[in-house]
């Protein structure tokens, strides 16, 4: 259990449009140091991203979707 867990929420990804999408979206993330999970909205294009933030910054978060 991981004390102080956050969650990065990114809307407006046309990418993340249906199961599909968010598995390949969850793959190419999932080895990512500091993140320890995530849930998409394929309705609303949205991902929220839990990660520790002694890991990985808000900052390099958003340059996941930055690349895209």
């Amino acid at each position: 259990k991981i004390k102080n867990m956050q969650v990065y929420e990114q809307t407006g990804l046309k990418n993340v449009k249906c199961y599909g999408s968010s598995v390949s979206f969850k793959k190419q993330i999932e080895r990512m140091k500091g993140i320890y999970g995530l849930d998409t909205y394929a309705s609303s294009h949205t991902v929220k991203i839990y990660y520790n933030p002694k890991e990985i910054t808000p900052e390099q978060l958003n340059g996941i979707f930055s690349n895209r």
